[in-house]
């Protein structure tokens, strides 16, 4: 536990000390549009933290694919539960629930393609689904100021272009 919490802490201060802050005219101002941009900041790092996290590498070098599948579905239920409140939220700001609204839907297609036992579907349900995340993200690092290593920020734009 102590190991987690000491993980997410570097991750907290990864994403302030070298987040992406491109463009920006918006100025967040209402406690739920900030909430929610908070949230999805600690939804990622939960998710980044178990997917690059010791566990997920030792199932990926023991060809694991039940444990892999096992942690990546965690990943996505854990990023979803931080941000899924906001679904029915007032927010000041039109466009951010418009961009809240994707991002929540982004996620709940990713969990269904976790269901789907036709893998064509399956795979089709979640690169929708990844690609309206990328587009949320990269719509809140660039108009919300909403930070994240650089590095997830570039592929992020590399899954959209």
């Amino acid at each position: 536990m102590k190991k987690i919490f000491s993980i997410l802490t570097c991750f907290v201060l990864l994403m302030t000390l070298s987040g992406c802050n491109e463009a920006s005219d918006v100025k967040v101002e209402n406690r739920t549009d900030i909430n929610f941009i908070e949230s999805v900041q600690n939804g990622l790092t939960a998710r980044w933290t178990i997917l690059d996290g010791e566990e997920y590498k030792k199932a990926e070098q023991n060809d694991d694919g039940a444990k892999i599948a096992e942690l990546f579905a965690e990943s996505i239920r854990v990023e979803l539960s931080q941000v899924k409140e906001y679904s029915n939220a007032n927010f000041k700001d039109d466009n951010l629930k418009k961009i809240a609204n994707e991002y929540i839907e982004s996620l709940e297609l990713q969990k269904k393609s976790l269901a789907e036992e036709d893998q064509s579907k399956a795979d089709e349900l979640y690169n929708e689904g990844s690609n309206k995340r990328a587009k949320a993200i990269i719509e809140l690092v660039d108009k919300y100021k909403m930070n994240i290593p650089q590095n997830y920020y570039d592929g992020f734009k590399k899954e959209v272009s």
